[in-house]
């Protein structure tokens, strides 16, 4: 059963449904930021925001970072596991150092 009111089309990344306390249930599309993985409903004319990267092609959520460069999640988990990975590194060498 279909209650979609509100449709984001071809790019949709998963929905949403929404159960009040009268149990009254919404569904809506819910749409991902290529940079930081946000999600959000899809709301048309809400008067939000969003943007657009053309690098990635794929939606942003809006907020500065996202929309001032171009970092897609990926290359930032990279980055977040070859930091860790020095760090691991830079601690073994100091408590080798201070066997010694």
């Amino acid at each position: 059963m279909h209650l979609l009111r509100h449709t984001a089309g071809r790019q949709a990344r998963g929905y949403i449904l929404i159960t009040d306390q009268d149990g009254e249930v919404e569904e809506y599309e819910t749409l991902q930021c290529r940079h930081c993985q946000m999600h959000w409903r899809v709301l048309p004319g809400s008067g939000r925001q969003r943007g657009w990267c053309f690098r990635c092609a794929g939606p942003t959520c809006g907020k500065q970072s996202c929309e001032r460069e171009c970092v897609p999640w990926e290359l930032e988990l990279e980055r977040i596991e070859t930091a860790a990975r020095r760090q691991s590194s830079l601690d073994a060498a100091i408590a080798h150092s201070r066997a010694l």
